[in-house]
């Protein structure tokens, strides 16, 4: 557990006075109250991680055990591969697209099915990238943070929340502009996860790296669809 303002370690986030009562704690180095997101509705801390306020990012990663990253991820990635499968639609590139006169139209709607999958190989190619560049940097920047490589991972998942934002290009049409801005808010929000995680690294090394995964995830994904679209 870490002070969400100053980010140093602490042993509890508060006191136990009775069953309902509790007395938040206040953190040694700054003077501030440790964690006041504990007392805030989620709904709050989902508003203020929208705005990219590092106390919030910190309470999720440091002082949050939820294990929703998983569920969060499979969720994302559908709307990842609708967005993909109607970017194809109007540029007109269809992979495998099945009579809509088909009784099980819906069932058998194999591109979204593809660009699902084309999803989650960009979200791998981009997770390990991430990896890698956290491997290497820890020999050379060490910190005093000791990350398991399965915090960082849980942190990049948990930053990709950015990505829901697309429901209102499916519920009122797809907008290309839209959807790149995005696209550089879910960068920003993962560079802000990876400052949260390793704070004693430059800003700008973090930007890099994570500019630079969804770079190569996005090459990886478009080389396969190519691939995929040639085979065909």
């Amino acid at each position: 557990m870490k002070c969400i303002n100053c980010g140093t370690k602490c042993n509890s986030l508060y006191r136990h006075y009775s069953r309902d009562i509790i007395q938040l704690e206040h953190c040694i180095h700054c003077k501030e109250l440790v964690d006041k997101y504990i007392e805030f509705d989620p709904v709050i801390i989902c508003l203020d991680a929208l705005l990219l306020k590092r106390e919030a990012f910190q309470h999720v990663l440091s002082n949050n055990s939820t294990q929703a990253q998983w569920k969060l991820t499979s969720i994302l990635l559908l709307f990842d591969a609708y967005t993909k499968l109607v970017h194809q639609r109007q540029n007109g590139d269809q992979i495998n697209r099945p009579m809509p006169d088909s009784v099980l139209y819906s069932a058998f709607e194999w591109d979204l099915y593809f660009n699902y999958f084309l999803a989650l190989i960009e979200l791998l190619v981009c997770v390990v990238f991430i990896l890698i560049a956290f491997v290497i940097a820890s020999k050379i920047m060490p910190s005093s943070d000791k990350l398991r490589l399965y915090e960082i991972v849980r942190g990049i998942l948990l930053s990709n929340f950015g990505k829901i934002l697309v429901i209102p290009a499916v519920l009122w049409g797809y907008n290309e502009m839209y959807v790149w801005l995005t696209a550089i808010f879910v960068c920003a929000s993962n560079v802000q996860a990876f400052r949260v995680l390793c704070p004693s690294w430059p800003a700008i090394f973090c930007a890099v790296v994570v500019i630079s995964s969804h770079v190569i995830a996005s090459l990886t994904g478009s080389i396969i669809y190519n691939l995929h679209s040639a085979i065909k």
